[in-house]
């Protein structure tokens, strides 16, 4: 591997403004800074790569001094990126800083190190990024220590919020709320899981919230904090998880189905797949879905909808109203129902069960949950439409696997409805974006039939490219550029059925926010609260994005 090590040391770019002891403590620190470009090889990992390690489990060496950059390196280089790595690391003496990169971004390196020179604002906005990282994650490391609260994980690519959620609604009302900690904002991620076990909300770029956020996070060292922990470890980048894992180790972990989504980073589904498979690994118990017993050489509990797993369910019926199914566990039947549509609603509740069992609560208790629990926003919300029509609302986000199984759930209502999906493009899968929207086109000519009484309307270029093709050939399919314009036809489309209809719409969430587009034609106007993306800061943020583009087809 050939290697290119440049080192810039901050020694002279601040001025000596106090010869206080505490200053010139400060000015060690910063002294004994620096920052290394380093490591050219065309195998280069992610965008992000933090490895913040405690002295414990660094790698052994003869001598105090050598650097442990060699040691990453030889961790990083297997995986491929384009993009600029930064990692912090220690050694016994210094704070070191390595800007890793691969050949092609030579020309990045030498760019990064002059505008360092010359004390460029926004390189020193990413820097204060990582030093912010680090120390958020060090407070959330120290209160987990202190606390050493019960922590339950999750982790995967599908429903992981979702599970999350019904996990910490559920202890709240068994154990009480102030013993249940959890992310009301649904965060996850290296600043997500930090943000939540501080129990504050992300100050964005505001440099006195984040100041706030240390204090605050110092603050809660001393004081009450719940006995029960609820933690979302969502990645998108190799080493992310054990990052995450540094800072809490769950006690229990549930892993959710693990697909081709944010596997840019990663390479290969193998490589995003063992690193999920981590959180089990590190934790004392472990709920798995079936769909990954293949890969798990370890005692866990497993679940899913099918016969061969310690929790399972049965007689799932799905109704306009929600769905109910039998759940068996440990021998016992448990009868349940959601005011929510879809057989992978049950599914998700799962493994509820074992932690039940785990946490000496009478599994009982969970179908008393599920008849007064509600969909969240954007994740399978009823609405009533306008000419008698439902709106089944899954516009918080959409993947293939997702959208796959709510098509399959739809199946329930072609005897009684006319059933009209409105999808748009699936994002975030880079180089598969071709293959699993002709797989998603190819799924659904199999699984609906082809004198069903449904519609397609499907919005934006890979829908219209490689989904509308496969489809028409069985089914009416209309594409369009402009949501605004299917919207309308769907509306015009409406009084001339001759059944009830229900909409099913699913779509991504960057960039396209057709809620929006929904609240026109609710027949209640409250309902606008259930729609996702609400809050004043989604507001904000929608607004400078409709007017920054000009966008006139949403």
């Amino acid at each position: 591997m050939r290697c290119f090590s440049l080192r810039v040391f901050i020694s002279s770019w601040y001025l000596r403004l106090s010869s206080s002891s505490w200053w010139r403590s400060v000015m060690r620190i910063l002294n004994n800074l620096s920052i290394c470009s380093c490591v050219i090889d065309g195998n280069i990992s992610n965008q992000y790569c933090f490895s913040l390690l405690s002295m414990d489990s660094l790698p052994s060496t003869s001598s105090t001094s050598s650097p442990y950059w060699i040691w990453i390196s030889s961790r990083i280089v297997k995986v491929k990126s384009s993009r600029v790595i930064w990692a912090i690391n220690f050694n016994k003496n210094t704070l070191r800083l390595y800007i890793i990169l691969s050949f092609s971004q030579i020309k990045i390196c030498l760019h990064l190190i002059f505008r360092l020179i010359l004390r460029d604002d926004s390189l020193w906005f990413v820097y204060m990024q990582i030093i912010i990282l680090q120390i958020l994650a060090f407070i959330a490391w120290l209160i987990i220590k202190r606390h050493r609260p019960y922590i339950i994980g999750v982790t995967g690519t599908v429903w992981k919020t979702t599970i999350t959620s019904h996990v910490a609604h559920f202890l709240s009302k068994q154990l009480d709320k102030k013993n249940v900690g959890y992310s009301q904002y649904h965060y996850n991620g290296e600043y997500g899981l930090p943000l939540t076990i501080i129990w504050l909300k992300s100050p964005g770029r505001n440099p006195f919230g984040w100041i706030w956020v240390f204090l605050y996070g110092i603050g809660r060292l001393f004081c009450s904090y719940p006995k029960y922990l609820v933690l979302e470890y969502g990645i998108d980048h190799p080493w992310e998880m054990d990052f995450l894992l540094w800072i809490a180790t769950p006690d229990i972990a549930i892993l959710t189905p693990v697909e081709s989504n944010h596997i840019e980073q990663f390479g290969t589904l193998e490589n995003y797949r063992s690193h999920k498979l981590l959180l089990i690994q590190s934790s004392k118990h472990a709920i798995v879905h079936e769909s990954l017993r293949q890969y798990v050489d370890m005692d866990v509990l497993y679940y899913s909808l099918w016969a061969l797993s310690d929790i399972d369910a049965s007689h799932v019926q799905i109704g306009i109203d929600g769905t109910t199914a039998i759940v068996e566990f440990n021998h016992k039947k448990y009868p349940i129902s959601l005011p929510a549509i879809g057989i992978f609603q049950i599914e998700n509740l799962l493994p509820l069960y074992q932690i039940s069992h785990l946490l000496g609560i009478d599994p009982i208790f969970i179908a008393d949950y599920t008849k007064e629990s509600s969909p969240e926003p954007g994740r399978s919300t009823i609405l009533k439409w306008i000419h008698k029509s439902t709106i089944i609302d899954g516009s918080y986000n959409g993947w293939y696997l997702s959208i796959r199984e709510w098509i399959l759930s739809m199946r329930s209502f072609f005897h009684s409805h006319t059933v009209i999906f409105f999808l748009w493009d699936m994002r975030e899968l880079w180089d598969m974006s071709q293959d699993l929207h002709q797989k998603l086109a190819h799924d659904i000519i199999n699984s609906i039939p082809h004198d069903s009484p449904v519609y397609f309307y499907l919005v934006w270029p890979l829908m219209s490219e490689f989904v509308s093709p496969i489809l028409e050939k069985n089914f009416p399919v209309h594409t369009s550029l402009s949501a605004k314009k299917m919207w309308q036809e769907i509306a015009q489309l409406l009084p001339s059925l001759n059944k009830d209809s229900i909409i099913f719409t699913k779509w991504s969430q960057n960039t396209i926010f057709l809620e929006e587009g929904v609240k026109y034609f609710l027949k209640d106007k409250k309902d606008e609260s259930k729609l996702p993306r609400q809050s004043k800061d989604w507001m904000i943020k929608k607004d400078e994005f409709f007017h920054s583009h000009s966008i006139k087809n949403i």
